[in-house]
């Protein structure tokens, strides 16, 4: 499961280039497209018994810098994300094989919650506007704080 997520970012970024430079014939300078990768928390640490996963958002995180270079001068933007914990299927079944509750598990992060899809997804919008122009070659940290450093779990008992 592991390179999949290197292997279809590297497709969907073969496949997406000719397009979108066919939106500037003539090479004028104008943006041709933002491509907009997800990483993880993962590609700037990792975490214990999930090596495949953590090394394939290294090479997402790779990715989208050597493309926004590759690509760059072209007038394609290529920027990611990198999300913390989002409340997908995913997260709540890998909570569940722990045996816990996915409703009850503490978030690594300053808000002490899980991201939402929604949330993820305005992020996502965000890029993709004239507003985020700046950002080529980067990822954003939407973690809620776990790259910033080891969170404590709220104490429930103050």
């Amino acid at each position: 499961m592991g390179h999949k997520y290197a292997r279809d970012g590297f497709l969907s970024i073969k496949h997406q280039v000719p397009s979108m430079l066919r939106n500037d014939p003539w090479r004028r300078g104008a943006v041709s497209g933002v491509i907009i990768n997800n990483s993880s928390v993962s590609a700037h640490g990792g975490f214990p018994t999930i090596s495949p996963y953590s090394v394939s958002k290294h090479g997402v995180l790779g990715l989208t810098r050597r493309a926004s270079m590759d690509y760059g001068g072209l007038g394609i933007r290529v920027v990611g994300i990198a999300p913390g914990g989002v409340d997908t299927p995913m997260r709540r079944a890998s909570i569940e094989a722990q045996g816990r509750d996915p409703d009850e598990a503490q978030a690594l992060n300053m808000s002490h919650r899980t991201n939402t899809p929604d949330e993820m997804a305005d992020v996502v919008m965000f890029l993709a506007t004239d507003a985020a122009s700046s950002l080529q070659g980067t990822d954003l940290d939407v973690t809620m704080g776990m790259l910033t450093g080891p969170f404590a779990p709220p104490n429930r008992n103050s």
